[in-house]
């Protein structure tokens, strides 16, 4: 099979194709892919055709080392393909690694969003497309990393009827205490989005991402309409906020909430703000509301991310696993020669966002 990097006319092909896909999502958008370049990140759109139509493609993205040129493959969507078949994928994964050894890559990270277990029904033929993967060397990362979907194709009570019980009740007193929601497509609102949203880096002692490169890339992004913030109010002030990518399936990409001043009534605003977002969505055609990525199907005490986890878990969505993450190293030498170039990257990257603070 003969693979080959679209560009021009044939990048909205492929755009058209990833959109109505099954498993289309905002990474398999070239028009994504190409705000990440305010990240210093190339993409690639990879494709297999048949008399000129597309019947299997990958986003790839890349940041390249400096001097050398030598990167990285990441295909953070997976791999599309115009029907589920082992037989397909196994032609199409033969001459993406024959495409990558003949270029400057030195490994491949592969996000495959083929579903592997939804609930607790495995889906079939997902071990066969796993199996095509770890007999050309990829191997996969063992967690239990997933995402809760929504099902939104219903009237409003029948949605809130669907969550927990204490969502339902925070999402009733918000609405009876006169919490707001609004949504923009105007990046004006990035500047406070940002700094919201890297409060929690700042709590955690995380490395924040760099202020204009974020705020530029998701802007271009609100101006493509591939995403819209949402946003919740209390007493004439913002409270809460969801970046929600409009691609395929909807999904919640980022949030940030705002404290509230010690003493300060303030009713539960996140449950009604996603409540908001899922009926928004229905009405402009949408079917399913991804809730992002969670640590597995139920939440566990004592786990890091509990908190968030409980919250997602709440909404009643089911649980989404996929296969997975894939990895291999192309180029054993040059791996270790880029694993030290990117530690080197990261502690000067750690070292900028200290002093832009």
């Amino acid at each position: 099979m003969q693979i080959r990097a679209l560009s021009g006319e044939a990048l909205r092909r492929w755009d058209e194709f990833a959109g109505r896909h099954a498993l289309g999502m905002i990474y398999h958008n070239s028009r994504y892919s190409r705000t990440l370049r305010e990240w210093g990140h190339e993409f690639e759109v990879l494709a297999a055709e048949d008399e000129g139509e597309i019947i299997a493609g990958a986003v790839l993205n890349c940041r390249p080392m400096p001097l050398c040129g030598w990167r990285s493959a990441n295909i953070e969507g997976g791999v599309l393909l115009v029907r589920e078949s082992p037989e397909l994928l196994s032609e199409f994964v033969d001459g993406l690694l024959a495409y990558l050894s003949r270029r400057s890559y030195v490994d491949l990270r592969l996000f495959m969003r083929h579903p592997r277990r939804i609930g607790d029904t495995v889906v079939d033929g997902s071990a066969a497309l796993h199996d095509v993967l770890v007999r050309r060397g990829l191997a996969r990362e063992d967690n239990e990393i997933g995402t809760y979907v929504v099902d939104i194709d219903r009237d409003e009570e029948a949605l809130i009827e669907s969550f927990g019980k204490n969502c339902r009740r925070d999402v009733r007193k918000a609405q009876r205490e006169g919490v707001t929601v609004d949504e923009t497509d105007d990046p004006a609102i990035l500047p406070d989005f940002y700094e919201q949203y890297v409060s929690t880096y700042r709590r955690k002692g995380l490395t924040l991402p760099l202020r204009d490169p974020f705020i530029r890339c998701h802007a271009e992004a609100m101006r493509e309409s591939l995403m819209r913030m949402y946003y919740a109010s209390f007493g004439g002030k913002v409270v809460n906020m969801a970046l929600i990518a409009r691609v395929g399936t909807p999904r919640y990409m980022k949030g940030a909430s705002i404290a509230s001043e010690a003493g300060e009534r303030m009713p539960p605003t996140g449950q009604v703000l996603h409540f908001e977002i899922m009926r928004r969505l229905r009405a402009d055609g949408f079917r399913a509301y991804d809730l992002g990525g969670c640590p597995g199907p139920e939440p566990i005490e004592g786990h890091a991310n509990y908190w968030v986890w409980r919250f997602k878990h709440a909404f009643g969505g089911a649980f989404h696993q996929d296969l997975g993450e894939y990895y291999t190293v192309l180029s054993p030498l040059k791996h270790r020669v880029l694993t030290l170039a990117r530690t080197v990257h990261g502690r000067i990257g750690h070292v900028r966002a200290s002093l832009a603070e």
